[in-house]
């Protein structure tokens, strides 16, 4: 079971959204945080979302997004598919974020191996991450 979560800004880093959802899969960490940009690229399709600067607190999986590092891994073939959804939307790049930046969005992930559902807030977040994620805010700026 891996955990994957997101958490969407606006311009001035408020929260427009946070989702989470445990996923029944066996893989490699780097393949987790591959499946966690498609979960996240899909949610803010979903969302309405079409201008996005996806942020990762994983630099190996940043490079193969942006296409300067590519391997024979179960990890690439998702990066395949991130890389051509991004088709979809207006604007989208891919950026390393480190994870003292990045805390919440982890947290988000840890908590969501509780459940298997998908949870959606909009505007909002659950009360045990909202502490990360104004700390998260004072980090980024």
């Amino acid at each position: 079971m891996i955990g994957v979560g997101m958490i969407v800004r606006d311009d001035v880093r408020d929260i427009m959204m946070t989702a989470s959802m445990g996923i029944s899969i066996e893989c490699s960490p780097l393949e987790a945080e591959a499946q966690a940009i498609m979960f996240g690229l899909t949610l803010a399709y979903d969302a309405g979302l079409r201008r996005l600067e996806v942020e990762s607190d994983c630099l190996q999986l940043v490079k193969m997004l942006q296409g300067s590092v590519r391997e024979k891994s179960a990890a690439q073939l998702t990066v395949l598919d991130a890389i051509s959804l991004t088709s979809i939307f207006e604007y989208c790049s891919f950026a390393f974020c480190p994870r003292i930046c990045n805390k919440a969005a982890h947290l988000i992930a840890k908590s969501s191996l509780d459940h298997s559902e998908l949870r959606v807030l909009m505007e909002n977040c659950t009360p045990d991450v909202l502490p990360t994620i104004l700390g998260d805010k004072d980090n980024i700026q």
